[in-house]
C-alpha cells in the first residue's frame, strides 16, 4: 500500500470542491466528469473510497 504524505492530505479536495472553485470562476466542470477525467489520467488519489485531487494535479 502507497501511503500518502499528510501535507497531500491536507491540499487535496474532492471534485466536488474543484467543481464549485470553476464554477466561481465562470468555467462549467461537473464533479462527475472532472472525477472521471482525474481517475482516466491518474491524476488524482483514492482514500479509502472517496478521490482526492490536489491542487497541483488540476494545474
Amino acid at each position: 500500500m502507497n501511503d500518502l504524505p499528510p501535507e497531500l492530505l491536507t491540499v487535496s479536495q474532492t471534485p466536488e470542491y474543484w467543481s464549485s472553485r470553476f464554477r466561481d470562476k465562470g468555467l462549467r466542470m461537473s464533479a462527475r466528469s472532472l472525477r472521471e477525467k482525474a481517475i482516466k489520467t491518474g491524476l488524482c488519489y483514492f482514500v479509502d473510497r472517496q478521490v482526492l485531487i490536489s491542487p497541483r494535479q488540476i494545474d
